[in-house]
């Protein structure tokens, strides 16, 4: 005897609670109609999925926080990682409005999708957030394009570590986490090092661009996020 309408209905439901554990819904859309597949862990303080034109408005899809162009004017709206990106080139930055629920000093998750049209002359950091001792975290690109996850402690001393030369033209994604005593960096979705390290915490905003390239799927987390849901952020 055959069941194939509950069989289907039984795989469905299979799905769906596997999505549910995964925390997505993989028939969320843009808001435009087409699908996409944003994986994203539970609780981003930030998410920028930068499908908006930027000369437009900006939108924060985690805390609504305040987003705006500086230096020489908006990025340009292309093809990003997952659905639309910002393509920027070396002086165009994105500023980010510090509030409170962005404080880092629990632990923190910086993130984002980068793809490098031309190496950098200098060191080009990408996301940031500048402290009174340096910075609570900065993520760079170094002229070979390797990549570079810098903090200071409260002391001024810095802690770098970094990871291998990115492939210009392809889409990475990067991350640093720090849950209070170890700092923890990946690169598309793998383990590259850790560190104990303290943070010197910030109230300053933080800042997106500063790259001959893409970038796209910004997100900030007042949480370390574990190697497995830093995994699902770099799903494609």
């Amino acid at each position: 005897m055959r069941y194939p309408g509950r069989v289907r209905q039984l795989a469905l439901a299979i799905v769906l609670g596997a999505c549910g554990r995964l925390n997505f819904d993989p028939f969320e859309t843009t808001g435009d109609g087409a699908a996409d597949s944003p994986v994203l862990p539970d609780g981003p303080r930030i998410w920028l999925r930068m499908e908006t034109d930027p000369n437009g408005s900006i939108l924060d899809s985690g805390g609504g926080h305040t987003v705006t162009c500086a230096n020489s004017g908006c990025p340009s709206l292309t093809a990003g990682a997952r659905g639309q990106g910002y393509q920027f080139v070396p002086d165009q930055e994105l500023q980010i409005t510090f509030a409170p629920d962005l404080d880092a000093s629990a632990g923190f998750t910086s993130a984002l999708w980068v793809e490098i049209s031309v190496k950098p002359t200098a060191q080009s950091c990408i996301f940031d957030q500048p402290s009174p001792a340096g910075d609570t975290f900065v993520l760079c690109i170094d002229p070979d394009g390797s990549t570079l996850f810098d903090n200071e402690d409260p002391s001024g001393t810095a802690n770098v570590l970094g990871g291998a030369p990115l492939s210009l033209g392809v889409w990475h994604h990067l991350a640093f986490t720090w849950d209070g005593t170890t700092k923890t960096v990946y690169q598309d979705g793998a383990f590259v090092d850790s560190s104990v390290t303290g943070i010197d915490i910030s109230t300053m905003g933080m800042s997106v661009g500063s790259i001959n390239g893409g970038i796209d799927e910004v997100t900030f987390y007042d949480r370390a996020l574990t190697a497995a849901e830093v995994a699902l952020l770099a799903m494609p």
